[in-house]
């Protein structure tokens, strides 16, 4: 991974590991009963999560030994042994931060303003319409190790992005939305 070390230290540099924040309860966030609506919507967003991730999987991941991202440009490299490297258009959704159990969206970290993230008016009408909390506070509680995965099917439902993307470094889980897939590197170690 040729871009880890950079990828490490500005993760670092514009995430931290401060997250001093005032996260809700999660009774806030999760008590209140979903609608039939909601409860459709999720649903569609679930089937729809499993199927891109299976279709970025087959296509671009599978196969892929290592990855490069440049979030100041908004890019991520996979790198291939028998094909050349494949480059996408990333934007971060955000990160779970694991020794506190957090989500915090991007749109709501003031040191992620040099990367291309999910901007909140994409949740907000949904988080309105249905009722769930947790699309409309910067930080979220994380009941299970599988709910940044529900988070980014619900993310890629609104964009309509490819797929989404995890990439880890030390306590802090990142995800990401690809789209525009194309052969070609684009990102050069620093």
């Amino acid at each position: 991974m040729g871009l880890f070390k950079s990828f490490s230290s500005f993760a670092t540099s514009v995430f931290g590991a401060d997250q001093s924040c005032t996260m809700p309860p999660p009774e806030e966030m999760f008590d209140t009963p979903l609608s039939a609506a909601a409860d459709r919507f999720l649903t569609a967003c679930s089937t729809e999560l499993n199927l891109k991730q299976q279709r970025l999987a087959d296509q671009w991941l599978g196969d892929s030994l290592s990855y490069d991202i440049d979030f100041e440009r908004g890019l991520l490299q996979l790198c291939y042994e028998q094909r050349p490297p494949a480059l996408f258009d990333a934007m971060l959704v955000g990160s779970h931060y694991h020794p506190r159990g957090s989500w915090e969206w991007a749109w709501n970290n003031p040191n992620a303003a040099a990367s291309p993230v999910l901007p909140k008016s994409a949740l907000a009408a949904v988080g309105e319409t249905h009722n769930l909390k947790y699309l409309l506070s910067g930080f979220v509680p994380v009941p299970s190790d599988d709910f940044p995965w529900y988070l980014c099917g619900i993310a890629l439902e609104v964009t309509g992005a490819l797929g989404a993307f995890l990439a880890s470094n030390g306590d802090f889980d990142y995800y990401l939305l690809l789209d525009n897939p194309r052969e070609g590197g684009g990102i050069r170690p620093n």
